[in-house]
């Protein structure tokens, strides 16, 4: 047993004989050699979902700075733990110029304590889910198995860039970020070049503060969001090196006898786990980003002129200037559309299948015609039906997804219900809702690679 997994074993040990007294604050090393000092605050934990099949697990970290040990509590029995901020601080003497940092997240899961996987490392010991960093003091930047400009982005781990996205191996995402007490820069909210952005933003993302850049016109990831957007939605952890997919959702009120279909916490979570987990991060405003959330009049039937309507005076909020159309996409959840249950379309112009759809709509009358199956599951049904629409603003469509949207693959007497058997994803009519995923075309004949033909930017393409 190596020395790493020894270490944290032992932590789990402690805490389980301990965990009654442990408290959710920082936990700090006390020294006098300094004033200053470097923290690492976890905010967040989600568990894929491989952990579904397993019992619902009580994480811990376990976080080494210069050789001081740190651990957390146990925290609740849950897979997503948010705004978690538990820190650990270590004081730092005067002449240190790098702090190294190892990471590692435990479970405990019917009284056995097991490793999960938050590192990209792809070999198979348990010493490599833990994750290695060096802090760098005079800086305030950091690099190793995370680094500014990595796949997963800056301040995010994720288990699955090792490619193990259905390996049952406890693979998680984990959100951090990294300070010091001593001020690096007393002048962050400046902008000495004049180009629209701080110099904290561009500090923090490798650009000369100093030189101007036409940041309008730069995108390093390809996900559609120049950099100036990228710094908009910074608040929410955007990340230019890394793509990120947002999407604005409001809902029609309830009906007079009292239906009304929010999308529950377990659809955005698998929604969440189904995109983040291929490092495609999905924001969701639900009202927490100060625009979605909105609660339409309620409307028995809902014909394309008032989706139209609804999408200009409750999303671009009859501004054809708002610089959300660039950054989100958008759905809406009526009550009944008079001629089907899901369709996705362009606010702006009568387009359908073309480089600018950005918006769906969702009937939820129709919808919850499905929950009468007893083999299927409501947040599945919501979320994989969002998935699908979103598939569309994201470029796949029959012409280039053989199997996609193919009315002859519904029934297992067609024939394409058999042909495409192979092409497991949300835009297959034999698969949506029972499955919450894109296929990788993996899967033999007749299947499609959905994710890597997937255009991030494809929902803005005609705004230019």
């Amino acid at each position: 047993m190596t020395k790493k997994v020894w270490s944290l074993l032992t932590v789990a040990i402690s805490v389980l004989l301990l965990s009654s007294s442990f408290q959710a604050y920082p936990l700090v090393y006390h020294s006098s050699s300094s004033d200053n000092t470097v923290t690492v605050t976890i905010q967040s934990i989600r568990g894929f979902d491989d952990f579904d099949t397993l019992p619902t697990p009580q994480f811990f970290m376990s976080i080494t700075m210069n050789d001081v040990l740190f651990h957390s509590p146990l925290w609740n029995k849950t897979r997503y733990l948010y705004d978690l901020n538990w820190s650990a601080t270590l004081p730092i003497a005067d002449d240190i110029e790098t702090v190294n940092i190892t990471m590692q997240l435990g479970a405990l899961q019917d009284n056995e304590t097991f490793i999960c996987d938050i590192s990209g490392k792809t070999s198979s010991p348990l010493d490599n889910y833990s994750v290695n960093i060096v802090y760098n003091v005079s800086t305030g930047q950091w690099t190793g198995d995370d680094e500014c400009g990595d796949s997963s982005g800056y301040g995010r781990l994720n288990g699955c860039d090792d490619g193990s996205f259905y390996v049952q191996e406890r693979d998680c995402e984990l959100w951090f970020d990294i300070t010091q007490t001593e001020v690096i820069m007393n002048n962050a909210t400046d902008d000495p070049n004049h180009d629209g952005i701080p110099l904290w933003w561009d500090y923090r993302w490798g650009y000369d503060p100093y030189v101007y850049d036409n940041h309008s016109k730069l995108d390093p990831d390809n996900d559609g969001l120049d950099n100036y957007e990228e710094y908009r939605t910074s608040q929410w952890n955007s990340d230019p090196y890394r793509k990120d997919l947002f999407l604005e959702i409001d809902y029609m009120a309830a009906s007079p006898t009292g239906e009304q279909n929010i999308l529950s916490d377990g659809a955005k979570e698998l929604l969440k786990d189904a995109y983040d987990r291929r490092n495609i991060v999905f924001h969701l405003d639900d009202g927490c980003m100060g625009g979605g959330g909105e609660i339409i009049p309620f409307d028995p039937l809902t014909f394309r002129s008032e989706i139209h309507a609804m999408y200009q005076a409750y999303f671009l909020h009859n501004d054809p200037g708002n610089w959300r159309r660039s950054v989100f996409h958008y759905g809406l959840i009526v009550y009944n559309h008079v001629l089907i249950k899901g369709y996705t379309f362009s606010g702006d112009k009568t387009l359908f299948f073309a480089p600018g759809v950005n918006s769906f709509q969702l009937s939820s009358k129709r919808m919850e015609e499905h929950t009468k199956n007893p083999s299927l599951n409501r947040d599945v049904i919501y979320a994989s039906a969002i998935m699908h629409e979103i598939g569309h603003s994201l470029g796949l469509f029959n012409v280039n997804a053989p199997g996609c949207d193919n009315y002859f693959s519904k029934y297992f007497w067609q024939i394409n219900w058999w042909r495409f058997s192979n092409y497991y994803s949300v835009m297959n009519y034999r698969y949506i809702f029972t499955m919450v995923d894109y296929s990788d075309g993996g899967h033999g004949r007749f299947d499609h690679d959905d994710w890597g033909s997937l255009d991030v930017a494809y929902f803005q393409k005609t705004i230019d």
